[in-house]
């Protein structure tokens, strides 16, 4: 390596000339002044384009998947129901539990924005009808992949029934362990039950 730095002046006194420092191992064959002309190709070390991919590396081995089988009780007799209660509740339904809306009704303990973490969201229902009093419910899975640490809302759920229909519904959901369980017992429920198309 030369004793000078590779440096070549493109303007002052003496342009196109050499600089005169000495060269250093250190900055590849330049001087300290002129060490920012150094320019490593290597995009893997670079610090916007480097790091995206151990991202995505990163979030692979965090994500997360839960599950939930939810049923919302309209506690009204479909025969006793009028169109319009019938409309606004299969509205009030299709609102809240259709994805990537029902979003809004998760709650994630790492951050206030719930679709922030969210990577994959899947939610499917169903209406029925009860047997012995004839209540019109709908039974549902809401399935999510997500790096952060979710609930369902089931208050805000509650809340914004109660405000639209003018009563109180009831509304349980079940946190599943298993996703494939919970979704294989979901399928099998819905191909058993008395649906109703409305």
């Amino acid at each position: 390596m030369s004793d000078r730095c590779k440096h070549v002046r493109k303007t002052g006194k003496n342009p196109g000339g050499q600089c005169t420092r000495k060269a250093c191992d250190k900055y590849n064959g330049y001087c300290y002044n002129h060490k920012k002309r150094v320019v490593d190709t290597d995009l893997t070390k670079d610090e916007v384009f480097g790091k995206p991919a151990q991202k995505v590396q990163e979030d692979k081995e965090k994500l997360r998947f839960s599950v939930w089988r939810f049923t919302l009780n309209s506690q009204q007799d479909l025969t006793k129901m009028s169109a319009d209660q019938k409309m606004r509740f299969k509205n009030l339904i299709e609102f809240i539990f259709t994805a990537p809306d029902v979003a809004r009704y998760l709650v994630d303990s790492n951050n206030e924005d719930p679709t922030k973490n969210l990577r994959d969201i899947k939610s499917e229902f169903y209406f029925e009808i009860g047997t012995d009093q004839h209540r019109l419910h709908v039974h549902g899975f809401i399935s999510i992949a997500h790096t952060g640490h979710y609930r369902l809302g089931v208050e805000r759920v509650q809340g914004i029934c109660a405000k639209v229909l003018g009563h109180k519904i009831h509304f349980t959901a079940q946190a599943a362990g298993d996703p494939n369980k919970a979704w294989q017992e979901y399928i099998t429920k819905s191909g058993q039950a008395q649906q109703v198309a409305l």
